[in-house]
């Protein structure tokens, strides 16, 4: 019974970690960060992960020409990150010279699929990204529905299909959750460790799928 109680509260504690924050994730900061690679579908032409003016913070930022429905693709392959643990994603947007233009993002999972394509100028004060001047764009997780299932990348593409003027995005980083997601009311759980007692094998709590280090935190002890 002991062992029986021990293990229904190491359940408990792995589902409560499941619902920990997580510390912010970094994509771009001066280049990408460690782990993502770029698997961008845009003429590559059209974009410079290494531009030094305009930078919103550090000494490079992401030059980008939207066109013909081209766009940036940053993706963390092998890797799986909960919608749970992040409470938004951030990032700069310069319009260039002239501003005013149309691109859409969209957080992706390259194994099971996209969240919702959004329309960054919506994401921005004002609703407008303008030129000669950096401004915020802020996707938020709860607003659209994002606390379920899991992303490993992010794309950010021409929302035109035409040749719109160049533009400037920096440090994209998906912040750490500081409140609670949306949802019904609490739920009691209660336990009764002396019903129904026998012993069962720990292989059944398992996984088949997602990254080996979150996998490990949650205390998993199959991955198939």
């Amino acid at each position: 019974m002991r062992n029986r109680s021990m293990l229904l509260a190491a359940l408990i504690a792995a589902t409560s970690a499941a619902g920990a924050n997580a510390a912010p994730l970094g994509i771009y900061a001066d280049a990408l960060e460690s782990g993502f690679t770029d698997q961008s579908w845009a003429d590559s032409g059209d974009y410079d992960l290494s531009n030094t003016a305009p930078v919103h913070a550090g000494t490079a930022s992401i030059a980008f020409t939207p066109n013909g429905w081209g766009g940036l693709q940053f993706v963390a392959n092998g890797s799986e990150f909960d919608f749970i643990d992040y409470q938004d994603l951030t990032f700069w947007v310069h319009g260039g010279s002239v501003g005013g233009q149309t691109i859409w993002v969209i957080v992706t999972d390259n194994y099971i699929g996209v969240s919702a394509t959004i329309d960054v100028a919506t994401l921005v004060p004002g609703g407008v990204i303008v030129p000669d001047a950096w401004q915020q764009a802020t996707l938020d997780f709860d607003e659209q529905g994002l606390t379920t299932g899991s992303f490993n990348g992010l794309s950010i593409m021409d929302g035109t299909g035409t040749l719109q003027q160049p533009l400037y995005i920096d440090d994209i980083v998906f912040d750490e959750r500081t409140s609670a997601p949306p949802g019904g009311d609490p739920v009691a759980v209660a336990i009764d460790t002396a019903a129904n007692v026998h012993p069962f094998s720990p292989n059944i709590f398992g996984v088949a799928f997602g990254d080996a280090t979150r996998n490990a935190e949650v205390g998993y002890t199959v991955d198939r």
